[in-house]
Order: C-alpha cells, then sequence, then structure tokens
C-alpha cells in the first residue's frame, strides 16, 4: 500500500511541477523571446498575412539539420518568414 501511495504522490508531484516550466511557442525570459515557427508553415497559395513578422535585430534558428524556411519581402521592406520543413525558430531580443 505504501508504494502505491509513493508513486500516486510522485506523479502528481511530476504533472504539478511540469505544469510550471517555461515550455510553449513563446517563452519570454530575460527580455528575450523565443518565437517557435512551427506555429507559421509555408501554405499554397502564398498567404503573408499567416507568417511571422521579422523585426531588426531577429536570429532565426534552425533547429535540425533539415530545417528550412522561407523569408519573403515586400516592397516596403516588410520581411515575413515560413516553415517549410524541419523545425527552427526566431529569439528576438527586447
Amino acid at each position: 500500500m505504501k508504494k502505491y501511495r509513493y508513486i500516486l504522490i510522485t506523479t502528481l508531484a511530476a504533472l504539478f511541477l511540469s505544469a510550471c516550466s517555461e515550455g510553449g511557442d513563446a517563452s519570454f525570459k530575460d527580455g528575450i523571446t523565443n518565437i517557435s515557427l512551427a506555429s507559421y508553415p509555408c501554405q499554397t497559395p502564398v498567404d503573408l498575412s499567416s507568417y511571422a513578422a521579422l523585426q531588426s535585430g531577429d536570429t532565426v534558428v534552425k533547429e535540425d539539420a533539415n530545417a528550412e524556411v522561407i523569408i519573403y519581402h515586400d516592397v516596403n521592406n516588410t520581411k515575413k518568414i515560413c516553415l517549410v520543413n524541419g523545425s527552427a525558430h526566431i529569439i528576438r531580443g527586447n
């Protein structure tokens, strides 16, 4: 009986602690924002309104060797990015 109680308490503690973590698509820590590009897949036909906007100073980071992104520039020099395959994220300093 003590073994089952120990397993139950340990499982509940693990669930509680994991709910307090900083995961997710965007996290804010020390003035840095990480934006996952998984939420911004490339579409056909191209719909720039659904892509992530790049700002001055942003860094695009490939999370795996197969990651591929496309960056679009419009006439106003606005840059939009979408994810073709793999995984990548944007690091934005605030």
